[in-house]
């Protein structure tokens, strides 16, 4: 079987040092994250393994990759040892919610 449509430039990214997304959910973006820091991702809600991104993250530390998905959406974590469990940052949601759909006047 042959593949079309593939992104070479981004599936070999990693080699690289570089963790690249276009358009993935975070489900899978998270089984990415687990293959690369050997670590099991546990969602708290759901409903975030829908949310999609799109965009370049040097592999840094896990703490580190984390923390820019925190900083780019409504998602916060804990790391417990090899263990790390996404939540949905309802604080963070709001902001999110009213820069999406301006609110009507």
């Amino acid at each position: 079987m042959v593949k079309k449509d593939i992104d070479a430039e981004g599936e070999s990214a990693w080699k690289d040092g570089w963790l690249s997304v276009r358009g993935e959910s975070l489900n899978d973006l998270a089984r990415k994250i687990e293959r690369l820091y050997d670590v099991k991702i546990n969602f708290h809600d759901e409903e975030l393994q829908s949310y999609r991104y799109t965009g370049r993250i040097r592999q840094l530390s896990l703490e580190q990759v984390l923390k820019a998905l925190a900083l780019t959406s409504p998602v916060e974590f804990t790391i417990e040892e090899k263990t790390v469990i996404l939540r949905e940052n309802k604080k963070a949601k709001e902001k999110y919610q009213s820069i999406q759909a301006p609110q009507k006047k």
